[in-house]
């Protein structure tokens, strides 16, 4: 079975101050992200402050972590791993499932990618979300064999995933609130009440920090891989 993979996790999550009240948060997250993109693996939490799941497209998978990231902020941060390949369930009774394949090699291939970016250098800070496709090339090679050919769809969906982690990066917390709130599907109005500023003023920050774009590019990318 070839799915768009997800392996997540909490962005320094040994310094968080309440960990216990950070768990709740995310697991309601997800649960909230399960119904608002319905996925072939539900997002659920599996040890300490990862969490995965899985898509039948990959263009949901992509969403499915701008909305787990912005919903969590500012209470904390998240990196992704996002991979694409088959994927083998052994246990299906088993919470978390006992599954292995190309898939999820993919995403841990792709998490540990994005965790070393971010200590390299002070350009890769922002980087928050990684791809890697291995529906053509079955298994991660070994760290002394060549790499692979980049070929088929990664070189762009990293450099797409490069500049929207950048965009979310650099908005303030009221533009993040306002961007979740328009993919949640708020009206402007709604979100200016909400803020207790006017509807111009909403467009007006969606306009500056870069929204309409990460919503637009988005919308874009699942329909072309719906």
């Amino acid at each position: 079975m070839l799915l768009a993979t997800i392996i997540g996790d909490v962005v320094g999550s040994r310094r968080v101050h309440d960990r216990g009240a950070v768990q709740d948060v995310l697991t309601q997250t997800l649960a909230r992200v399960n119904e608002l993109v319905p996925p072939a693996q539900p997002l659920e939490a599996t040890i300490g402050d990862e969490f995965q799941g899985a898509y039948e497209q990959l263009g949901d998978a992509v969403h499915a972590s701008l909305l787990v990231r912005l919903l969590l902020l500012p209470h904390a941060d998240t990196r992704y791993g996002l991979g694409l390949g088959g994927v083998t369930v052994f246990t299906q009774a088993r919470t978390p499932l006992s599954q292995d394949g190309p898939g999820w090699w993919a995403a841990r291939e792709a998490i540990r990618e994005v965790q070393a970016r971010e200590g390299r250098r002070a350009s890769a800070r922002g980087a928050r979300t990684w791809f890697v496709d291995r529906s053509g090339n079955p298994w991660p090679q070994d760290s002394d064999a060549p790499p692979a050919p980049r070929t088929g769809v990664a070189p762009a969906m990293n450099a797409f995933l490069l500049c929207r982690d950048e965009s979310i990066g650099l908005m303030g917390e009221r533009a993040r609130r306002l961007l979740a709130g328009w993919l949640l599907g708020r009206t402007q109005q709604e979100l200016a009440e909400a803020e207790g500023i006017s509807q111009s003023a909403v467009s007006q920050a969606l306009g500056r920090s870069c929204a309409y774009a990460v919503r637009d590019a988005h919308e874009a990318l699942r329909e072309g891989s719906g």
